[in-house]
């Protein structure tokens, strides 16, 4: 039997995923041949990351994966399983991640910025491993939400002492209203509500979901009355508690702002249940989430994202910003509840997981490994120019990938090109390319402005091959042929690229020119700082922490000191701590035409680096601060270092390139998304997190869900059964083909 050659564009989670979906196919070997193609020197797309100076990792931004991952970290286990033994990887799990349970969310009061800590609890089992959480249904998800934020909302207004805000008066006629109602549909909840209510509002509305029944159907309209009612009740309390503080607190005021949103959020799909149990959340997507909260009867102040510090979290962790810009938030109603409930209620372990070392050395460097090991070509220094496609010749309007023009950035002096340097015994992606290695490695190295001397482990000038607006010149091209170098094509590149590559195959397909039109993405910047004290010494009192809804533009820190034993520092240089800075980056996408792009953003991102630390850094490091600045002398820095102020010698970006962009989910978009097997085109395959793929969000898990269903779509495996989903309108069966 003749295999079918697969071409798979791009070495991102999408690209790389489906590679592993196919490949886990038994006797998948006798039905394929696959190449992946990847411009520059090194797998992972957004998710890449490089080593520098010191052998420091160097990130496209903060990568942090989420505990409810339960397909990418089902896809890891199965990877490092199967690499156990080899060198220079991760073994297992346990060594490559490291659980995260405190979570900051800051709010700005009348005295200043003051962050909200919340310590989640550990909950049973490994993320990937094991039994899956199965959570179906609107009543599902309101059960397990409801009790996992009433006991919060119990415990947070003990710790303030004000756990009179949630207790019940006789007097007003609590008992005697909605014990009354529910009665009429269930006297055994009327029962568990009255011996609740000792426990106060919050007790009273744990025991009436706890005794309905799992079915919605069965349900009495006074049940959902009575439910609602006792939510208003306590956002009533909340809100009159505020109001009669003569200092507010943090805690008191963000349970006054989850309760209200949780109220109108339970209204919404009390509403809607039938039709969300058989599509899914989707069906809120065309809305906003502010004015799907606001319609629903949330308070203007607890609705809008410059107003609500938990709302603006998810919105920064979403970069839910139109072109990049915090004044115009926008994220689809339905991606955000999917969202939340699935990082605040189905995690295993902790809600988030630090990768050991960089994303790239943690996960692009196993898929690399296993990529070789079951036989599949990786071919880099491969830039796309152009896909063309012709009719099928059938007469039916079917229509076929027909051609796929690369350019070649670079040739090898000798066999095939390893792209590692070991630090510490990992194998790791350098931050350029291995330059010995290449025949032109000597013109690379010396860059644009022909003053580039070092390699990637020091102070790198030359070009990058990954800018979409490098001065480079490709070498050589070639040119691949439908039915003499592949059949099968996995299109795994951004749509914000598409219209470079791919317009004609864009003009050819309704459907995918709205994707493209619809589908936006969002520029992102990033900062990293090793700084000589430590956490403690830095003066955040509350341990590694990770914090969101901070001061724009880098909104979002975490400490990442943990990285710095997979570094390689000089004894005596060695850092003290190590921080994360990112947010988003307001433009748009410039022409391709356009010369000194990168440069000018990532000197744009310097600048705002050190406006921000000369302002902001005193809420996070008072120790090491003046008032808002960063005192000078704090972070590790050589005289002849690049940059300039509290930036000299540390690390920052801005991702402009089309492929770099995080893809947003704006409301009204989500529809406009495609599957993995709706490209228009026969032997065309889409992978990626831009994808219509059960989650419809920018992140890890949707690039992996993403890549699985491209798997599926061309060898059947894995059954889209298998995976977990999370309330999505995906079709329910098992195979897209």
């Amino acid at each position: 039997m003749t295999k079918k050659r697969i071409a798979v564009l791009g070495g991102g989670l999408g690209a790389m995923s489906a590679v592993y979906g196919i490949t886990s196919k038994p006797g998948w070997e006798a039905e394929y041949d696959i190449t992946v193609y990847q411009m520059g020197w090194r797998l992972g797309g957004k998710g890449a990351s490089g080593r520098g100076p010191n052998g420091r990792v160097q990130e496209h931004g903060l990568h942090i994966w989420l505990g409810f991952y339960e397909n990418a970290f089902r896809l890891m286990h199965g990877m490092l399983r199967e690499l156990k033994g080899t060198d220079g990887v991760f073994q297992s799990l346990d060594e490559a991640f490291q659980p995260m349970r405190r979570i900051g969310i800051m709010g700005e009061f009348d005295d200043g910025w003051k962050p909200w800590i919340i310590e989640f609890p550990k909950r049973d089992g490994t993320p990937g491993v094991g039994e899956t959480h199965k959570h179906q249904t609107v009543w599902d998800i309101i059960v397990l939400s409801a009790e996992e934020i009433t006991a919060w909302l119990w415990s947070a207004l003990s710790e303030i002492g004000a756990t009179h805000v949630a207790e019940v008066d006789d007097h007003e006629g609590f008992l005697s209203r909605f014990v009354h109602k529910i009665e009429h549909g269930a006297e055994e909840a009327a029962s568990a509500v009255a011996k609740g209510l000792s426990g106060g509002v919050l007790g009273a509305i744990t025991a009436l979901i706890r005794h309905l029944p799992a079915d919605m159907g069965q349900h009495h309209a006074s049940h959902h009355e009575s439910l609602l009612a006792m939510l208003r009740h306590l956002v009533e309390r909340l809100e009159k508690a505020i109001a009669e503080e003569v200092r507010e607190t943090p805690a008191l005021r963000h349970a006054y702002q989850i309760a209200d949103m949780v109220t109108a959020v339970f209204t919404a799909m009390i509403g809607n249940w039938s039709e969300i149990d058989e599509h899914g959340l989707d069906i809120f997507d065309d809305r906003e989430f502010q004015e799907f909260l606001k319609k629903h009867g949330c308070a203007d102040i607890n609705a809008e994202v410059h107003r609500c510090g938990p709302l603006r979290d998810l919105y920064n962790l979403a970069f839910a910003f139109e072109n990049g810009d915090p004044e115009h938030p926008n994220l689809a109603a339905g991606v955000a509840l999917r969202g939340a409930v699935a990082i605040l209620f189905c995690y295993k372990d902790a809600p988030s997981q630090k990768m050991m070392a960089g994303m790239g050395d943690t996960i692009f460097t196993p898929f690399y490994r296993l990529a070789q090991q079951r036989g599949v070509k990786v071919k880099l220094f491969h830039r796309l120019e152009e896909i063309t496609w012709v009719e099928d010749g059938k007469g039916n309007g079917g229509k076929q990938v027909d051609a796929l023009r690369f350019g070649i950035q670079a040739t090898l002096k000798k066999g095939d090109y390893d792209p590692f340097v070991n630090i510490k015994g990992l194998d790791c992606w350098p931050q350029a390319p291995l330059t010995d290695q290449l025949n032109e490695g000597e013109a690379i190295l010396k860059g644009p402005n022909g003053d580039g001397v070092c390699g990637w482990d020091g102070d790198w000038k030359g070009y990058d091959l990954e800018d979409f607006w490098t001065t480079w010149k490709n070498v050589d091209e070639v040119t691949l042929k439908r039915g003499e170098d592949f059949d099968l094509v996995i299109l795994a590149i951004p749509p914000a690229s598409h219209q470079f590559f791919a317009q004609s195959l864009v003009d050819a397909s309704p459907a995918w020119a709205k994707m493209t039109e619809d589908v936006a993405a969002v520029r992102t910047l990033a900062a990293q700082l090793w700084m000589k004290p430590d956490l403690a010494a830095s003066g955040w009192p509350y341990g590694e922490t990770l914090v969101a809804a901070y001061q724009e533009p880098f909104d979002t820190w975490v400490d990442m000191a943990h990285l710095i034993p997979v570094e390689d520092w000089p004894a005596a240089e060695t850092p003290g701590g190590i921080n994360y800075l990112c947010g988003t980056m307001k433009g748009e996408l410039p022409p391709r035409d356009e010369v000194g792009v990168t440069e000018r953003a990532d000197a744009e991102v310097e600048k705002l680096a050190n406006e921000w630390l000369s302002t902001a850094s005193g809420v996070l490091w008072p120790a090491i601060s003046d008032g808002g600045a960063l005192k000078p002398g704090q972070t590790v820095v050589h005289d002849d270092d690049a940059g300039e102020g509290h930036m000299k010698g540390q690390y920052w970006r801005g991702n402009v390139s089309p492929s770099e962009l995080y893809v947003a989910s704006h409301a009204g978009t989500i529809s406009s998304r495609l599957d993995a097997d709706e490209s228009g085109f026969d032997n065309l395959i889409f992978a990626g997190d831009w994808t219509r793929n059960g989650l419809n969000a920018g992140c890890v898990e949707a690039s992996v869900m993403s890549g699985l269903r491209a798997s599926n779509a061309i060898c059947g495996s894995p059954l889209l059964s298998d995976m977990v989903s999370y309330w999505s309108g995906v079709e329910k069966k098992e195979t897209l083909k």
